[in-house]
């Protein structure tokens, strides 16, 4: 049963609508059972009416009885297409002394959409969007048809066309990844016309020729030839990693450079869309060097994912918008299971079959259902914000976002496990990806580097610094100064690390691009994007504070902006400042910043 007061906390929306329902089963009721049962799902309150954005519990005189007939009408063909109700859905509850009336009304399966009102489909059938029921296009109609079926609309046998529609480049990188994947297999000796038939891309029409079907067009065909069978067909993928231009880099299969087809764009935006994602010195065996992490596996299966269940017939394309720590993929088409079940994995029902065989047989895409679930696991275990699933109607749109950073867990309230976020930035060393830091406890990354490293005969504590992406000499020496304060110089082109076994807190050299120095002083616990003086709070520190003083509402993003330091650098100095006791934080996203001094 659903907790009816947790419900009327809120107003109605996309899951929930309330009747009045005084005079028995109210008019709207099946539009709204079939707007619910089309969309996501949602709950149905008979006898409590909405009243200037209050919800006052009226009641219905006779529950049993409206139970009764709603269950009738269910059951009649010629008044509902669908009965997807168990008995279970349909209970009379008390709420505020009044006795209503629940639909528990769950997201239809595919087989069973479109569930329509009366006999006519195309004038009764409905779904949700924002607070309201809306009348179905008929091209909406039609992709819930297209979805009843079993087999695949990229299975349609396009007899209009023979095989010379295809790009024989295309075919002739897919046979030699194939053959590089299953160097052994039999298939490799075939023709391309026998290879074509055998993985699934073209059979024999009616009339004993050999034909293209919409899958092996997809994957390898030519974009003229593609737009003339689906005329919204459109793949684009779009950088934007300078504000100065419009794009940093765009490709888009109309621009006429290269075929147009599915799998030449996965391929062509694959690097581009991992090409920041930085890899940690690892060995695998001990002798092979690992050059990918999880995050590049997550972030290809979420790429293969929008090209094997897109519909190819709803339109605005496939979109990817590749930004500075976040992705955006958006393809036509909604979810053949609930979200929740694509969540959380285990089941496969790809829209387009074909199209998810042939990659599966170059070892792309994740044929047991569980893509989306390892992202969100993927995404937990590096901290970065849990991704952002939302799937849109009028058009039918999936828009997946993922953010590749980690939250300001003291800002963020969908962060939830500080203990995963604390674990990875210890196991990680200091390299955070992209290369913001050293973060206190982690040891550094002294992974490719341009310059010179010699580690002297000192014993360094925890913490040997972060001196990644350096172009200078570095070089550790002998000695043991007790409390972090080594001499590191004022350029940041040379830095010598003196006779120093640092213990704690030796500084984060992130970036390196400016001048650090670090003088007499020694706060506690300094992570070091900035100078430390002979006073209690650093100059960066300092600003930070002046401006929080200033404002209070202020995020570590605006702080940066203002204070003109990355934001990286200012949730380091945040983390210093609380644990001075210099400020205190009250609430989460729209929290504000208290001083207590």
């Amino acid at each position: 049963m659903v907790d009816i007061r947790a419900l009327l906390s809120q107003s109605e929306n996309l899951y929930l609508e309330c009747k009045l329902a005084g005079g028995g089963i109210p008019s709207g009721l099946w539009e709204t059972y079939a707007s619910f049962a089309n969309t996501a799902g949602g709950v149905i309150l008979l006898g409590v009416e909405e009243k200037t954005g209050r919800f006052i519990a009226k009641g219905v005189s006779d529950p049993d009885g409206m139970i009764k007939d709603i269950r009738n009408t269910l059951n009649n063909s010629q008044k509902i297409s669908a009965n997807i109700l168990f008995d279970r859905h349909i209970y009379a509850a008390d709420y505020e002394g009044a006795r209503i009336v629940v639909m528990e009304v769950p997201r239809a399966n595919r087989q069973d959409k479109p569930v329509f009102v009366g006999t006519d489909m195309f004038r009764g059938t409905f779904r949700r969007n924002g607070e309201g029921d809306y009348h179905c296009r008929p091209e909406e109609i039609k992709a819930m048809l297209r979805d009843q079926s079993d087999i695949g609309p990229d299975n349609t046998l396009l007899e209009n066309l023979a095989l010379d529609a295809l790009n024989e480049d295309s075919v002739r990188r897919y046979r030699l990844m194939f053959q590089n994947s299953k160097p052994n297999h039999v298939w490799n000796r075939l023709t391309d016309t026998e290879f074509l038939v055998k993985i699934g891309a073209a059979r024999k029409g009616q009339d004993r020729q050999l034909h293209p079907n919409l899958a092996g067009l997809l994957l390898f065909g030519e974009f003229v030839s593609i737009t003339d069978e689906l005329p919204f067909y459109f793949l684009d993928y779009r950088e934007h990693l300078s504000d100065s231009t419009r794009w940093s880099d765009r490709v888009c299969s109309g621009d006429g450079i290269w075929s147009g087809n599915v799998f030449d764009f996965y391929f062509k935006i694959i690097e581009r869309l991992t090409a920041d994602v930085k890899v940690p010195f690892a060995l695998r065996g001990g002798l092979i060097r690992v050059d990918e992490t999880s995050v590049h596996i997550a972030l290809r299966e979420a790429l293969a994912n929008a090209l094997i269940h897109a519909d190819y017939y709803g339109k605005q394309g496939i979109v990817i918008d590749k930004e500075f720590r976040k992705i955006t993929i958006s393809n036509p088409g909604t979810f053949r299971v609930g979200i929740e079940e694509a969540i959380a994995g285990g089941i496969s029902d790809a829209r387009n079959g074909r199209i998810f065989n042939m990659f599966a047989l170059i070892n792309v895409g994740e044929r047991s259902g569980t893509g989306l679930c390892d992202l969100f696991n993927v995404w937990k275990e590096y901290g970065f914000k849990p991704p952002l699933i939302k799937e849109s109607v009028d058009p039918d749109r999936i828009t997946l976002t993922l953010q590749i950073e980690i939250p300001d867990i003291y800002d963020d309230p969908s962060w939830d496990s500080k203990d995963t976020l604390n674990s990875y930035l210890r196991e990680n060393a200091g390299n955070l990806y992209w290369n913001e830091g050293n973060p206190k406890g982690n040891a550094g990354n002294l992974d490719e580097n341009d310059g010179n490293f010699k580690v002297g005969d000192g014993n360094p504590d925890e913490n040997e610094g972060n001196l990644g992406g350096n172009d200078g000499d570095f070089e550790v020496g002998d000695g043991n100064p007790e409390e972090n304060k080594g001499n590191l110089g004022e350029n940041a082109d040379n830095f010598e690390v003196g006779d120093g076994n640092p213990s704690k807190n030796e500084g984060s050299l992130d970036g390196n691009d400016g001048d650090f120095e670090v003088c007499d002083g020694n706060p506690s616990e300094n992570e070091g994007d900035f100078e430390v003086g002979d006073g209690n709070l650093s100059d960066n520190e300092k600003c930070v504070f002046d401006a929080i003083v200033k404002d209070v509402t202020l995020s570590a993003v605006k702080i940066g902006e203002q204070v003109g330091i990355s934001r990286s650098t200012v949730e380091r100095v945040i983390r210093s400042l609380k644990s001075k006791g210099y400020i205190e934080r009250e609430g989460s996203t729209r929290g504000k910043w208290i001083i207590p001094k």
